[in-house]
């Protein structure tokens, strides 16, 4: 009988032998499975030494005649025991390639195909791993498939091949899982876990329909726990109750410590290429307390005419106690969050994550990074570079290009916000320490009007700390301030902003000046002056240029007394009505002490 290849193995209108034809060598015409080839070899003397070296099991009282009676292979015994260790090449070959039809699945895409899948995966598993090829066409499948350690398992294509969940399928099942992924506590792990080139289907439309179907915390499309050096590359995944691809650790952690990690975190992982759609519950693609994970050019989308998008519910999301997590060159459309780092008030936030080349498009905040409670640092060191918000849309009550709140140490490096904006374009909410925005271009304006508005936007929940906005570029009018700080102890630095306003009433800058804060560089028409100051609602124009612990030299159209805070020296010209003159004198850390010292010509 001759070796099947897997072209031959693929076509399944071929005749395959039959146990009774590979025990007795009676066919040459018939594909040989991997099955049937352990088969023949547990049948025959020579291939019981055989099959040990290459680590198949078998039964000693089975061994018989010499191989080369079996395995002609056209007339040629050396092909399976040759010269070189060929025939070792081969059989190993043999082995470790197989498919559902080999392990009798009929092949007619209606009938549940659960059973021969996991077969086949249990054959690799016995092997010490290999590849399970899922020829074209659509797999009911009843129950969760786990798979082993070493073993990928490859479709025809992202469109040709897909696994779905039957519609009586448990609702607690993924449809994809590892094999030891048994919801408990554990520090067991799978490795080299690879899935490729298919669709996964959750079905939640028929298994899960409302929203106490949605209760179940585990039914993803695709889920990888407790798991190391896996992928997961150019699949599509569906339609998922809960994710449609999630990597985690053992099981979620919401004990209400923000330090602490459950067992077994999951380790360099690899998600690329791939697709996620309409999740019922929660995120498109998400990782939860995992180190080391890659989200390389992936795409997410949520039909808002499906349903609508809930509060939870995220294109990519990197959660609870992850990190060292990339996400580059990545899309995200119509979810309520875009692209998401963040840590549930009571667990471990995300830290050093990187968002780069990210574009979220109809999202309603494009990118976040948000904690529920933030405390000595535990949030930490988020980066979102070279990203783009296009057309940012209510969904679930949320709407701005950005979102940032009680996180350290956020970086907004060269950030394009596409589409007019209704509302606020970056929206600072809460406490974030060391917050630095260096780059950000509006490209189409905004509707925003007033000077209680702002397209960067720092809340009063900010408080004392640094906020460093520079290098803003408004590529059309605006009827706002560019930047607003709404908290009078926020230490400022801003620079180099370049904006046409269309109301003269505001300033560029929203902001109670400071002796501690910066701004310079303000090179704007069209506002009434470079800042509006808030402590008396007064406008300070003119070249302004604040230095830290220097003289302000500050001009405006209000005396300053009562008003602006400077450091001692600091000099102030009115400009309406009488020019005048003046010095701060005393109070140097105070909006008092002006004194007048003459009048302009």
């Amino acid at each position: 009988m001759q070796r099947a290849t897997p072209g031959q193995i693929a076509d399944t209108a071929r005749p395959y032998a039959s146990k009774a034809d590979a025990e007795t060598g009676a066919d040459n015409a018939k594909v040989m499975t991997a099955l049937r080839v352990k088969q023949a070899l547990d049948s025959q003397a020579t291939g019981k030494a055989m099959a040990a070296a290459v680590g198949i099991p078998g039964d000693a009282s089975t061994m018989g005649t010499a191989p080369s009676t079996i395995f002609t292979d056209n007339g040629t015994a050396k092909e399976w025991f040759g010269e070189a260790g060929a025939a070792v090449v081969r059989l190993q070959q043999a082995v470790t390639w197989v498919t559902p039809q080999m392990f009798g699945y009929a092949g007619d895409f209606v009938a549940d195909s659960a059973t021969p899948i996991i077969a086949a995966l249990a054959f690799l598993a016995s092997v010490g791993g290999g590849k399970l090829f899922l020829p074209k066409g659509t797999y009911i499948v009843s129950t969760e498939i786990k798979i082993p350690s070493n073993v990928t398992v490859e479709g025809a294509g992202m469109l040709l091949t897909i696994i779905k969940g039957a519609d009586t399928m448990p609702l607690a099942d993924n449809v994809l899982t590892n094999s030891l992924n048994n919801r408990l506590s554990r520090t067991t792990y799978n490795d080299n876990i690879h899935i490729t080139d298919l669709t996964v289907d959750g079905n939640w439309q028929v298994r899960a329909p409302t929203s106490e179907g949605n209760t179940f915390n585990q039914a993803s499309c695709i889920k990888y726990s407790t798991v190391r050096n896996c992928s997961v590359k150019r699949v599509r995944a569906i339609n998922g109750i809960l994710h449609c691809i999630d990597i985690m650790a053992s099981v979620y952690l919401n004990d209400g410590s923000t330090t602490a990690q459950p067992d077994g975190i999951s380790y360099h992982c690899l998600i690329e290429d791939c697709i996620a759609e309409n999740s019922s519950r929660d995120d498109g693609i998400t990782t939860h307390n995992s180190g080391y994970i890659d989200i390389r050019r992936c795409q997410s989308y949520f039909d808002n005419a499906l349903y609508t998008v809930g509060t939870n519910q995220n294109g990519v999301e990197v959660d609870d106690g992850s990190f060292k997590v990339t996400v580059e060159g990545c899309y995200a459309y119509g979810w309520a969050k875009g692209f998401q780092v963040k840590g549930h008030e009571n667990a471990r936030p995300a830290i050093d994550v990187l968002v780069s080349n990210c574009v979220a498009e109809s999202c309603g905040y494009s990118f976040e990074a948000q904690h529920g409670a933030i405390g000595a640092g535990v949030a930490r060191n988020v980066t979102f570079r070279d990203c783009i918000s296009r057309n940012a849309t209510t969904r679930a009550g949320y709407l701005a290009a950005m979102h940032l709140s009680d996180y350290t140490d956020v970086l907004v490096e060269n950030f394009t916000i596409e589409g007019t904006s209704t509302v606020i374009a970056i929206r600072v909410s809460g406490p974030v320490p060391n917050l630095r925005i260096n780059g950000v271009t509006f490209k189409d304006g905004t509707t925003l009007t007033g000077s209680t508005e702002g397209l960067i936007h720092i809340f009063a929940g900010v408080g004392a700390l640094t906020v460093s906005v520079e290098n803003v570029v408004c590529e059309t009018p605006v009827g706002c301030p560019v930047v607003r700080y709404s908290s009078v102890s926020t230490i400022k630095r801003v620079k180099n902003i370049q904006a046409t306003g269309t109301d003269a009433a505001v300033g560029c800058v929203w902001a109670n000046i400071n002796a501690s804060d910066e701004i310079s560089g303000i090179l704007q028409t069209g506002f009434g002056g470079d800042i509006w100051s808030q402590g008396n609602s007064f406008l300070i124009g003119g070249n302004v240029s604040v230095s830290k612990g220097q003289r302000f030299d500050l001009s405006g159209t209000a005396a300053p007394e009562g008003s602006v805070n400077a450091p001692l020296g600091s000099i102030y010209r009115t400009t309406s009505g009488t020019a005048k003159l003046y010095i701060k004198a005393t109070a140097p850390t105070a909006n008092t002490g002006w004194v007048a010292v003459g009048t302009q010509t």
